[in-house]
């Protein structure tokens, strides 16, 4: 008899009533798509499991998706594609407003505990399918608020000195902060021979040491991974958000790095540019060439640029002006030869540009240039160039 209740109590249990145990608010967007795709578009999505009834309920708002196709609950950890679990649906009862707002939804009874547990622990995400990224335009990786996910471009571009290389790679990075731990995928292309790969520690234009070791998939010569269980402190992590970190590539070719991807909160902007001769106005016939770099926090205007050169060893001067490419203007900033070595030239310590200024800068309305005694207008020029 006693065996008789405890069944009907589970079977009551699961058959009646929906209880919260984990609820998640996520906003969908771009940054979390593999691949990464550019689309501004966003939206929101809420998700509960009741684990004791083994019950899932979601919602995804869908009124400003503009080409919207279909959305599912995908199986998959952050970087990685999995199949489709469940697909959201208008509901039953025909409710579409929750407020104000058109919702899709997934009711799903009987998870399974491998179902459960892989939710809970992050391998699950929903994905957006529209008819201009029908592969899905945004995602969400199914985390709690506890988890912050970030992604980033890696390229030759921001090797110091840059790489012309046809390698490129997008990074996923998720970090736990009631763990303290850090989860991280790599996705690269074209450096199938890559010996080796890093997070170090250093800022834009700086290189500097190793802090973790990447591992190479055993099944793909392409994602490269953090060890499991990688620990980081919320010191460290806030440090990354800040940009103080970059993985870092290395192959036969290219043994200090042929690629490389700076790690930066979404509040920064990344600028990579080459200098040379024959961006000065009139040219300039020399052998003389530079690379820049600089990230721009958006939301207190702390701007910091850093030109590595190469053959103006007896540079007097380097500043940034403001004019388009194929104009020469005023002097906006002056640099600062670093002490450390006559090739490089940095922005002074807590630089900050105003709005209007910000704006000059995304609009590609600054330039720098390296000032020598041979060519005391300007040798070599770099016009500041957002990174894509």
């Amino acid at each position: 008899m006693k065996n008789i209740l405890v069944v009907l109590t589970l079977f009551l249990l699961s058959a009646c009533g929906f209880e919260a145990t984990q609820t998640y608010k996520l906003t969908l967007s771009s940054d979390q798509a593999v691949p990464l795709n550019g689309s501004e578009l966003t939206t929101r999505a809420n998700v509960k499991l009741d684990e004791k009834r083994s019950k899932l309920r979601a919602k995804l708002f869908v009124d400003d998706i503009e080409g919207f196709k279909f959305a599912h609950i995908h199986t998959g950890g952050i970087g990685q594609t999995g199949g489709v679990l469940f697909t959201f649906e208008e509901p039953k009862k025909r409710k579409w407003k929750h407020g104000d707002r058109r919702f899709l939804e997934v009711r799903e009874n009987g998870l399974s505990y491998n179902e459960k547990e892989a939710l809970l622990n992050g391998d699950w995400y929903i994905n957006v399918h529209t008819d201009a990224v029908p592969s899905g335009e945004i995602r969400a990786q199914i985390v709690p608020k506890t988890t912050t996910i970030l992604s980033f471009k890696v390229n030759g571009t921001q090797q110091v000195p840059s790489v012309s290389t046809d390698g490129s790679g997008e990074g996923y990075l998720a970090y736990d902060s009631d763990q303290e731990s850090l989860n991280m995928q790599v996705n690269t292309q074209g450096i199938e021979d890559a010996v080796a790969a890093h997070i170090h520690n250093g800022r834009v234009g700086n290189n500097g040491g190793v802090l973790v070791v990447l591992n190479q998939s055993a099944e793909d010569a392409n994602v490269w991974l953090a060890p499991q269980d990688t620990s980081l402190s919320m010191e460290t992590f806030s440090d990354m958000l800040s940009g103080e970190y970059y993985t870092n590539f290395h192959t036969p070719a290219h043994q200090s790095g042929e690629i490389r991807g700076q790690i930066f909160s979404p509040d920064y902007s990344l600028f990579t540019f080459p200098l040379s001769g024959a961006q000065e106005v009139p040219t300039v016939a020399t052998e003389a060439t530079g690379d820049g770099y600089a990230l721009l926090n958006r939301e207190n205007g702390q701007f910091e640029l850093t030109l590595i050169t190469q053959g103006v060893d007896d540079a007097v001067a380097a500043h940034i002006h403001q004019g388009e490419a194929g104009t020469n203007g005023g002097v906006v900033i002056g640099l600062e030869q670093s002490i450390d070595s006559a090739n490089a030239w940095v922005t002074p310590a807590s630089t900050v540009l105003s709005s209007e200024e910000q704006a000059t800068l995304n609009a590609e309305g600054y330039y720098t240039n390296v000032h020598t005694p041979a060519v005391g207008s300007g040798e070599i020029r770099g016009q500041i160039v957002m990174q894509d």
